[in-house]
C-alpha cells in the first residue's frame, strides 16, 4: 500500500498511509530487495511497474518521476486521476521509450472510467506505445486476473522489443 494518501510520493515524517518516503521505497528498496534475490537485468529498458487500484495511479507518481528506471507502466483498474499532469512532465523522447498498459471495469464503483479512458487518449495524442480498454467488469480479483495477465504481455512484449 506503499503510503497511498501520500501519493506515493515522498513527504516528510514517520512513514503512514499519509506521509513517508513510499517513492524511495517502492523506486529504492523494493528495487534493491528484487535485485539481491531475483536474477534481474540493470536496465531500464526491463524494468516494469504494474499498480492495482490506488497502486495503478501509483505507478505514475513513481514511473513518471523515474523514467530512468523504468520503461513499461501498467495500471490495472487504476485510481489515474493526476497521471495526465505526471505524464506532461516528461518530454516525448522519453516517454518514446516507455509502453504503456491501462484498464478498467465499466461496472467499477471505486474510481471513474473517465479517468483511464483521459489516460489512454492523452497517452495516445503524444504517440505513446499504449494499450488501454474499458472492458467488462468490477472492482474485484476476477477483474484483476484478466488485467494482470494483460499487463505481463505488455511487459513481456515491451523487453522482447528491447532485445530480451
Amino acid at each position: 500500500n506503499s503510503g497511498k494518501m501520500a501519493g506515493y510520493r515522498d513527504t516528510e515524517g514517520e512513514p503512514n498511509n499519509n506521509q513517508g518516503p513510499w517513492a524511495s521505497h517502492i523506486s529504492i528498496d523494493i528495487r534493491n530487495e528484487i535485485d539481491a534475490n531475483f536474477r534481474t537485468l540493470d536496465d531500464p529498458k526491463f524494468r516494469a511497474l504494474t499498480g492495482i487500484s490506488m497502486g495503478g495511479g501509483g505507478v505514475f507518481s513513481v514511473g513518471m518521476a523515474n523514467t530512468d528506471l523504468y520503461s513499461s507502466i501498467a495500471s490495472i483498474m487504476g485510481a489515474v486521476g493526476g497521471a495526465v499532469e505526471q505524464i506532461e512532465a516528461v518530454s516525448d523522447d522519453v516517454l518514446a521509450g516507455i509502453t504503456f498498459y491501462l484498464d478498467f471495469g465499466i461496472q467499477d464503483k471505486m474510481v471513474n472510467p473517465q479517468n483511464t479512458q483521459e489516460v489512454g487518449e492523452y497517452l495516445e495524442s503524444r504517440n505513446v506505445k499504449v494499450e488501454w480498454e474499458l472492458r467488462d467488469g468490477g472492482h474485484n480479483s476476477a477483474f484483476i486476473s484478466d488485467g494482470l495477465a494483460n499487463a505481463m504481455r505488455i511487459h513481456s512484449e515491451h523487453f522482447v522489443s528491447n532485445g530480451l
